[in-house]
This record gives structure tokens, sequence and C-alpha cells, in this order.
């Protein structure tokens, strides 16, 4: 195989493994991570090792790594952070991938093989959830509410995933639908796109990740006017219209996650069968951590220490080891301080002016679901969320980088010809 070749099978691996990334269990996600670095290394060794000259763009993008692996350094419990570390490494590998192969004339093309098959296999997995709810059963369960449907797809042994990064890949699935959408041509195909992203919106409503949802409607609101300019009126006339429809037909009236929200013993007394009750007893915890070490932090191994013991000062009743902080603005205030937690928020920002300095408002889109999924998960902490989420950013990033770099070649081209 010829060197452009070899460059192109790995380029084309990871849109392959990443768009069937919903269907592999969450065992095996790990598997990815393999993946992605023997990528990097057919990357490095095609390039001869010889790396570009690093910029600016290229260390603000390892910001977040720099910042847990100092953070790793200073904590006491070495273990536990190095294994965070690890956990947390496709924040250092991603960006390098896509630097290396950033000379891919070929991206764009692999960029919509990878949206078609990262479709296709969300839609197949509906299907598949589907057969799982209709064959699962368990007595702690007798109505199919929320608790039904997302018990039934984390205890199946082929899937084993936490229903809130379920959510959101469905969640991103709907808003890639939405450019198809804009695309297509044929009016049957049209028609079947329609069908599928209502049996997607219907799965993101009976899983009812609260975080998601809200981050979900942000996300089309901001993709609704930058991308299809429709007026913020009729946007949140079509917004409502689905919370009414999803309210009314969809949400089910016993054990509804959302009423927990307005029950006023939500934030009076912790109740340990109310998902909400247990999160403003672990932000509680975090604001009064964060109070106590605000400068520097307590170090990425020491985190969860120092919550288990507020959980268990505060009478919480939270087993030890088991509730992280639930928000990833403050898992990095108290990994690393407020240093930290400013350079966590610059390397977030730069994306986002990034998306919108290139017009890509999917990426914008995406940037802020997972910002607004923030609020309410440590996404950075675990497998499901980091790998995914460092690759679909740097990916749509590197794409607008590679379609820049071809319209200024092609630029000074037609210069010289001239």
């Amino acid at each position: 195989m010829t060197r452009s070749k070899v460059i192109s099978f790995f380029s084309y691996l990871l849109p392959i493994v990443f768009g069937v990334y919903p269907l592999i269990p969450e065992r095996h996600e790990n598997l990815s991570g393999v993946i992605a670095v023997i990528c990097s290394l057919g990357l490095l060794i095609c390039h001869n090792w010889n790396l570009k000259r690093i910029t600016k763009h290229h260390v603000i993008l390892i910001f977040p790594f720099a910042v847990f692996l100092f953070s790793a350094i200073l904590s006491e419990n070495h273990t536990l952070a190095f294994k965070k570390i690890e956990t947390m490494f496709s924040l250092f590998l991603f960006p390098l991938i896509f630097y290396l192969g950033s000379n891919n004339s070929n991206f764009h093309k692999q960029k919509r093989f990878f949206f078609i098959t990262y479709y296709l296999s969300n839609i197949f997995f509906c299907f598949c959830s589907v057969f799982i709810f209709s064959t699962y059963v368990n007595s702690r369960y007798p109505n199919k509410d929320a608790n039904f449907f997302r018990m039934a797809l984390q205890e199946n042994q082929f899937i084993g995933d936490h229903p809130i990064y379920i959510s959101i890949f469905l969640s991103i699935a709907l808003l890639i639908g939405f450019l198809f959408l804009r695309t297509l041509e044929s009016r049957r195909l049209k028609i079947g796109l329609i069908i599928c992203q209502c049996f997607l919106f219907i799965m993101i409503i009976i899983l009812m990740s609260k975080g998601v949802i809200l981050g979900l409607l942000s996300s089309l609101f901001i993709l609704f006017i930058y991308e299809f300019r429709v007026r913020k009126r009729y946007i949140f006339a079509f917004l409502f219209g689905c919370g009414i429809i999803a309210s009314g037909i969809l949400i089910p009236s016993r054990s509804n996650r959302f009423a927990q929200l307005f029950a006023t013993e939500t934030y009076t007394t912790l109740d340990q069968n109310n998902s909400t009750s247990i999160r403003i007893g672990i932000i509680k915890c975090d604001f009064q951590s964060v109070l106590e070490s605000p400068i520097f932090g307590y170090g990425i191994g020491d985190v969860q220490s120092q919550l288990d013991s507020c959980y268990e000062s505060n009478n919480l009743g939270l087993k030890a080891g088991q509730y992280n902080s639930h928000n990833q603005y403050f898992f990095v205030w108290l990994s690393a301080g407020i240093l930290g937690l400013s350079l966590f928020l610059y390397w977030l920002y730069y994306y986002l002016r990034f998306a919108i300095k290139s017009n890509d408002w999917l990426m914008l889109a995406i940037i802020i679901l997972y910002a607004v999924v923030f609020l309410f998960e440590n996404v950075l902490s675990r497998q499901s969320g980091v790998v995914f989420f460092c690759f679909i950013i740097n990916f749509l990033m590197a794409d607008k980088i590679i379609e820049t770099q071809l319209v200024n070649e092609n630029s000074k081209k037609n210069a010289k010809k001239i």
C-alpha cells in the first residue's frame, strides 16, 4: 500500500468506529480509544515522525488535559488520580490525531460518511431498544415509566450504558438529522427522515434525562436560528408545542422525573428515589467544598474523598465513592482550583468562537448541548462521555480547518496562473 492509501485507511477507520459508537456495549467502549491510539501512531509513522510546527491553536486544545495532569501530580491519592487521567486521555489524543491528519483532502467525504453511519446506527439502536422494552421484566417497575425504560437499557448485557449518555448520542443524531432534512431533495426520503426524527425524539423523551433534554432544546434553538434562519417566535412556538405533546402524551403521570423539579420536598429533604433531590444535596456539597479551597482545589485524585466527607458530615446518606460532583465545572474547580477552571472555560469558549467564526452551526449546537449537560453531569470523567465528546468536537473542527486550507491553496494556485 502507498503512503497516501495508508493515511486514507487510518483516516476512515475513526469515522467507521465512531459512526457505530452508539452500538458498542459500554464494557467494550475502551476499544475505541485503543483504535484511536493506533490511528495516531499510524499517522505519525506515515508522516515519518515529522511533526508540524506547534501553534497556539494546538496548545489551547490540550488545556484541559494539561490542567488535569498537573492536578494529578499534586494529588495525594496518585492511584485514583492517574486512573482518572487514563480515562481522560482522549482530551490529549484526539487533538493530536486531527492535528496529524490535517492535510487530508478527502476529509469532507469522511465527514459525510460518519454522519450517515452515525445516524443509521442511532436509528438501529432505537429499534433494538423497542425490542428490549417489550421483553424486559422487573418487579420494581410494574409501570412502564421512565425508570422502567432507563433500567431496561442500563441492565441489558449488550448495552449497559447510562441513559444520560444514550440520550446525548440520540440528541446529536437528531441534530444531524435536521441538517439532512435541508439537503435531501427526494420527497420520499424526507418523509422517511421525518419519521426517523420523531422516533429519535420519542426515545429521548421516554428516557427522560432532564439535563440532556434541556441541552437539546438549547441546541435546537441555536440550530434553527443560525442554520435555518427561523424567526425566534416560530422556534419558541415549535419547542413549546413539542413540550406540550411530550408532557401530554409521552411523559407518564407516575414517576415523572420532570415533576420532581416542581415538588417542594425536592429542595427541603433528600429523597434517595428522587434524582433531582440527590443532585441538590450534591451541588450543596460541591459549593461548600469549593469555598473551603477555592484557589488551589484538592487535586483530581482527592476530590471524591472530599465530597464523601461532605456527604457524611451533612448526613446525606450517600454511599462513599458512588456520587461524584455531578457538575463538570465544579469538578474542574475542585480538581485544579480557580486557575484550572479559568483555563477550562477559555478552552470551551475557544471551541465556541471557532464554530461561530467558521459558521459551523452544527458544531456550535453540539457544544451548547454539552455545555448545558456539563451543569448536571461529569461527562469528561466517564469513558462513554469523554471519548465521544473529544472525537466529535475535534472531528468537526478539523473539517473546517482542512476546508480553509484547501480554499487558501486554490486561491494561491489561481493567483499564480494569473
